[in-house]
């Protein structure tokens, strides 16, 4: 049985970490699978689904789209009475770093910001147990082509504060 095909139950919401810090995604222009992100992150954090997202598919699954992953996720978790440890935090993952990461990114993908991004996915990683953090940690050093010099001193160059 797929997730969408499951009702949704009564569960415990997870709030959307740093939601003073997400950026309002009202006005930006979205596709299907990234308004469903923005949909499905409001209603965990809630704790309440509407009937129609209830009834909207999440995307097909695919090792290449972590975004219909992550959707698939929460709605594999509202779908869940009793979670799984691992659910949870995969769920809390999502809404604590990758969602708040990706509306980020989504609304200040200019190059300048690619230091700002990465420091942002640090801070709010933190949170992690320390044998998941370090997963994170060694994935973001691998891969932290914005934690280079000429990168930070391309984002003071653009940064609005003296």
């Amino acid at each position: 049985m797929n997730c969408e095909t499951l009702p949704v139950v009564a569960y415990v919401p997870i709030p959307l970490a740093n939601v003073a810090m997400c950026p309002n995604m009202e006005s930006i222009q979205l596709s299907t699978d990234q308004k469903y992100l923005y949909s499905i992150c409001i209603a965990v954090a809630i704790g309440a689904c509407s009937s129609d997202l209830a009834l909207q598919k999440p995307g097909p699954v695919s090792n290449s789209r972590w975004l219909t992953t992550a959707n698939r996720i929460l709605r594999l978790y509202m779908a869940t009475e009793n979670p799984t440890d691992n659910l949870v935090t995969l769920a809390t993952f999502v809404m604590s770093v990758y969602a708040p990461m990706w509306f980020h990114i989504k609304t200040k993908s200019a190059c300048t910001e690619g230091s700002k991004h990465l420091w942002r996915m640090i801070k709010y990683s933190r949170y992690l147990e320390k044998h998941l953090r370090d997963v994170v940690e060694e994935v973001i050093q691998r891969s932290g082509y914005f934690g280079h010099a000429e990168n930070i001193l391309l984002a003071m160059l653009a940064d609005e504060r003296s």
